[in-house]
């Protein structure tokens, strides 16, 4: 329904429980932080979703082999987010962590072209604005 702040508050309490009753590593917080990072994403609030899928990515890389696709999606995810902050470079070089992983991990990953496409083109703006 695209209700975002009125759902917002009902992911934080589901955070605020599960933060409290799991360890700070634990698989489960990855989808809180996630859900929660893609409902400020949602409302333009970026920051807040960086915040939200940094802390997604940090228990990824404790959790799961550096070449694992999971990890490349937190890459992705926070590229993203950049992107929309119009901070190309760093949107770039996100991008670009995504598809080492996947490149490295997956070859035939059916994301390798959407994240090599997303390159290309920040590349090109990039380009533009120098």
């Amino acid at each position: 329904m695209e209700k975002y702040s009125e759902a917002l508050p009902f992911y934080e309490k589901v955070f605020e429980i599960t933060a409290n009753t799991l360890s700070s590593n634990d698989l489960d917080l990855i989808s809180c932080y996630h859900k929660t990072a893609q409902i400020y994403e949602s409302m333009k609030e970026y920051s807040k979703a960086l915040l939200f899928y940094e802390k997604t990515l940090r228990i990824v890389e404790k959790t799961v082999p550096l070449n694992h696709a999971n990890l490349a999606a937190c890459y992705n995810n926070i590229g993203g987010v950049y992107y929309r902050m119009e901070e190309y470079s760093k949107a770039l070089s996100q991008f670009e962590y995504a598809l080492n992983i996947l490149k490295n991990s997956l070859p035939t990953h059916p994301n390798i072209k959407s994240v090599q496409d997303k390159i290309d083109f920040l590349k090109e703006q990039l380009i533009i604005l120098i």
